[in-house]
Order: structure tokens, then C-alpha cells, then sequence
């Protein structure tokens, strides 16, 4: 039963790790591979984790999760997975840990943007974004 046990936990280490490398499309296609998100656990930048309504979040900074660092709504701690070609509403960002990219698409008013500046704050349609 030891040796059950030990095997167990060798492949649980094993799927973790595999987990960790996954593109991001694989890692949503095979989510229940991911932990959920829980209340005072230290994190570590790079983890995914899950939350019940089958989202995938990334953490982008070390940290001990809180009871109110709900992923959904800490932008500063995590970044929510996307498929490659899902196109994301629009968000405004809260600082430079969540501006947009160079390339990033967006939905707003009815209209995909593309963001053409480093580090954009701006709403689509009022600096640096280009209507595709």
C-alpha cells in the first residue's frame, strides 16, 4: 500500500509538471488538471490555477492569496488564460501590469481593435489602437 501511495504521489508531481509547460491552449483544453484557487496559499509567479466556472488564471506575481484576491478581480496578481484566437472585451486597464500590448486585439462598441503602442492604457479609439 506504501509503494501505492508513493507511485500516487510520483505522478501527481509528474502531471504538475507537465501541466506547468503546457501552451495555453492545451492547459484550457485539459483545465481539470489545474488546482482551483483557494484563500491563504502562497502562489508563485507562473502557476495556473482554476476557478469553478472552469476560467484558467495565471499568477503574475508571487503572493498569498486572500480571501477578497478573487483572480476575476486582482489584475495586479493574476491574468486570465485565453484560447490563440479568442478576442477578449475590452478592459480598462488598472496600471502597467495589465496595460496592452503591441498586437493586442480587443472587442468595444461593436469592433475589433488592434493596439499599435507599448504599455496602452487607452480606451480603443481614443489613442493608439487601429480598427480591423
Amino acid at each position: 500500500m506504501n509503494q501505492l501511495y508513493e507511485k500516487g504521489q510520483q505522478f501527481k508531481v509528474a502531471m504538475g509538471k507537465t501541466a506547468a509547460i503546457l501552451p495555453d491552449n492545451e492547459a484550457l483544453e485539459l483545465i481539470s488538471m489545474y488546482p482551483f484557487w483557494g484563500s491563504d496559499i502562497a502562489y508563485r509567479e507562473g502557476l495556473l490555477i482554476r476557478r469553478p466556472e472552469n476560467k484558467l488564471f495565471r499568477i503574475i506575481k508571487d503572493h498569498k492569496s486572500q480571501e477578497n484576491w478573487l483572480p476575476e478581480n486582482t489584475p495586479s496578481l493574476y491574468t486570465p488564460v485565453r484560447f490563440e484566437d479568442e478576442i477578449e472585451v475590452w478592459r480598462q486597464s488598472t496600471g502597467p501590469h495589465d496595460a496592452y500590448q503591441v498586437g493586442a486585439r480587443v472587442r468595444h462598441v461593436l469592433k475589433i481593435w488592434i493596439n499599435q503602442v507599448p504599455n496602452n492604457v487607452w480606451e480603443p479609439g481614443v489613442y493608439g489602437w487601429k480598427e480591423e
